[in-house]
């Protein structure tokens, strides 16, 4: 889905500096064309802000990481909650790796670096 609207948001401005003549000639292109603008503007606006927040969201990875492997090493573990914790981790790993593959370009690299925890 994103993947089309970006298509859509470069082909419809193109097409309109190939023809300029079409802007004015239909009004319905010329408002394609200031909405793919406003929307091309959030996009990348957009992209700095999820980098931020996967970011965050390595880090508290990372931290979950570290406590599990210091309780292990303690011995004082809850079995159900830390089980619960490591598949809630693993699954966000799992599918921000996923996403990464697709959408590789705008994900920080330090998502493939990251294992899941077992």
């Amino acid at each position: 889905m994103d993947l089309y609207f970006f298509i859509g948001l470069v082909v419809v401005p193109l097409g309109a500096m190939i023809h300029p003549k079409i802007i004015w000639d239909n009004f319905i292109v010329f408002v394609m064309l200031i909405l793919s603008g406003v929307l091309l503007f959030t996009f990348v606006l957009t992209i700095p802000v999820n980098r931020m927040v996967l970011t965050s969201e390595i880090q508290g990875f990372k931290a979950v990481v570290q406590v599990v492997n210091t309780d292990r090493q303690e011995g004082n573990i809850e079995n159900a909650a830390l089980k619960l914790k490591i598949a809630e981790s693993n699954q966000w790993l799992a599918k921000t790796q996923y996403y990464a593959q697709i959408f590789n370009w705008h994900f920080p690299r330090e998502v493939f670096e990251l294992e899941a925890i077992k």
